[in-house]
């Protein structure tokens, strides 16, 4: 096998690879957008709502503000540092 075809097929899989990994960090970041948007909507809280309601929905607003923020800020930081 000629070496230049290897090379060839190694630079394939490294774009696929390369490609893969972003398709997950897209995921990554969209689906932290969207526990970030579920935690502002948890953490809106009508005058209305039940007391008993009030802090679990409170507690589970900041965990979605806090784990949304970090999946989708960790991909954006992964690509800077490895640049």
């Amino acid at each position: 096998m000629p070496s230049g075809f290897r090379n060839a097929q190694l630079e394939s899989r490294e774009r696929s690879a390369v490609a893969r990994r972003r398709a997950r960090q897209r995921w990554r970041i969209g689906l932290g957008l969207v526990a970030v948007g579920c935690g502002y909507a948890l953490l809106a809280v009508s005058p209305e709502t039940p007391s008993e309601w009030l802090m679990p929905r409170v507690v589970l607003g900041f965990v979605c503000l806090l784990g949304g923020a970090g999946a989708a800020l960790s991909p954006l930081l992964e690509r800077l540092l490895q640049q």
